[in-house]
């Protein structure tokens, strides 16, 4: 999908993809304009990203591998990488029953991140929950 937005391959050997990633706004808006310079007809980056996914795999586009590749290549002294303790797959575990305070004091002692996503819950209502690392860090604070 990087190759078909921005004509650029794969810049690193890892993963882009986390609870956490800062942006810069002048940044963001000349990578949206280089990919609007190479979109065709008029349509907007909307349309494109649309046209790209795979109708087996939406999880083909990831804004932040997009943006982690650009940086790479065309800022690669503007970023630095920083490990997180992450728990992508909480919601196997805990479900949609985590409202506990101890889970997340529990969950705060071993990781900066969880995250509760639809695929991971059983009969679920709800679309996707995100429980992230600045509301495991307050627990933290709070539990001080």
């Amino acid at each position: 999908m990087i190759k078909d937005l921005l004509n650029i391959d794969r810049q690193v050997d890892y993963s882009f993809i986390s609870e956490h990633l800062m942006f810069d706004t002048y940044i963001m808006n000349e990578m949206i304009q280089t990919i609007s310079y190479r979109l065709d007809g008029g349509r907007s980056i909307y349309d494109r990203i649309l046209s790209l996914l795979q109708k087996d795999n939406f999880n083909c586009f990831s804004e932040y591998e997009t943006y982690g590749n650009y940086m790479a290549l065309n800022y690669p002294d503007k970023f630095k990488l920083r490990e997180l303790r992450t728990f992508r797959s909480c919601a196997k575990f805990y479900g949609r029953n985590f409202n506990k305070r101890n889970d997340i004091n529990d969950l705060s002692l071993d990781f900066d991140s969880i995250s509760l996503e639809l695929r991971d819950m059983k009969n679920s209502p709800i679309l996707y929950i995100r429980l992230n690392y600045y509301c495991i860090k307050l627990m933290q604070f709070f539990r001080k």
